[in-house]
């Protein structure tokens, strides 16, 4: 399995190589399966808190407030999972960068070249350089990993706001 240098041969980097990109595709698929779980488990929520806040109930002042600290709550598990899953893809990609380089594939190895094209959107998209849609050159200002970890912060300030909004100074008397 290694050369006598105690190197890996090329069979094995490359078997390296495949798992190493297929770990980083599903890191990838877990990213936005997180955000889209995060997303329902957040409709239910909002839902909910909008049907009691209209309801004629007289308890309804601490179930808005559990609703709502709970929101805050799951909106923070979302952050540190989103974390999370943006290190594991992170780590993956540098694993596969090296891998490339040792197969000596430099820009036509899928992480080298991935990271290339994210940073030529970036630069693109600034200073009316780039001449693609509006909505495209603002997408690079915000990737995917950010992202991920935007929505929850925001939701996160929703459900604060939620909060304010269940005290009895707010609600109908």
């Amino acid at each position: 399995m290694s050369t006598q240098d105690n190197e890996p041969t090329e069979e094995a980097v490359l078997a390296a190589y495949q798992a190493v990109n297929q770990h980083w595709s599903h890191a990838e698929q877990e990213r936005w399966s997180i955000l889209y779980n995060f997303l329902t488990a957040n409709a239910v929520l909002l839902v909910a808190w909008a049907a009691i806040y209209s309801s004629q109930n007289h308890t309804k002042t601490l179930i808005l407030v559990v609703l709502s600290l709970g929101g805050v709550a799951i909106s923070f598990l979302w952050l540190t999972i989103g974390s999370r899953v943006n290190s594991f893809i992170k780590r993956y990609g540098q694993l596969g960068e090296m891998v490339e380089k040792k197969l000596h594939l430099h820009a036509l190895g899928s992480f080298h070249s991935g990271e290339t094209i994210r940073s030529d959107e970036h630069l693109e998209s600034g200073k009316g350089r780039g001449k693609r849609p509006l909505l495209e050159r603002l997408g690079a200002f915000i990737p995917s990993r950010v992202f991920v970890l935007l929505i929850p912060t925001l939701f996160a300030l929703i459900y604060f706001i939620l909060f304010v909004l269940s005290m009895p100074i707010f609600l109908d008397p």
